[in-house]
């Protein structure tokens, strides 16, 4: 928001506005009212896209888009909630789990290309950062690995 209250980006007196977590907030809920997105949190691709490299400095001074979006009372993406929700790994167990007994495959682990062919690729990846990777996950879950 420097450049339409005619401050220019990046002036010292800008850098001190960016210090007041009002000042994000009021900026990041323009934002994201502009680009019709009301109540989300914008995401730092959406701000790079925008040419927005204050506010996402600012955000990055504050403790980062999870933590401005918990103090400003904005939800973070669906995409993001999804992320974090596979980080527990009861969520991953139910998607695997609901996917053997969809398909048939009892006792047995999906392998990366079948759970993907699935559209569950987001659980493979929870499966690799969060819970030690393929073979950990089916010896948690008791699923024997394809041979």
């Amino acid at each position: 928001l420097a450049g339409p209250v005619g401050l220019p980006r990046g002036s010292r007196h800008d850098e001190r506005c960016w210090s007041s977590l009002d000042r994000v907030r009021e900026a990041v809920t323009a934002f994201a009212a502009v680009n019709g997105t009301p109540g989300l949190m914008p995401s730092a691709m959406q701000l790079r896209a925008h040419g927005r490299f204050d506010v996402l400095s600012a955000i990055g001074r504050h403790g980062g888009l999870a933590k401005v979006a918990d103090a400003c009372g904005l939800s973070m993406s669906r995409a993001r909630r999804k992320g974090s929700e596979l980080a527990r790994f009861e969520a991953v167990e139910d998607a695997i789990r609901a996917y053997v007994a969809r398909n048939g495959t009892a006792g047995r682990m999906p392998t990366v290309a079948e759970l993907r062919a699935a559209g569950l690729g987001p659980v493979c990846a929870a499966v690799y950062a969060h819970h030690g990777g393929h073979r950990a996950v089916a010896r948690r879950l008791g699923l024997r690995l394809r041979t």
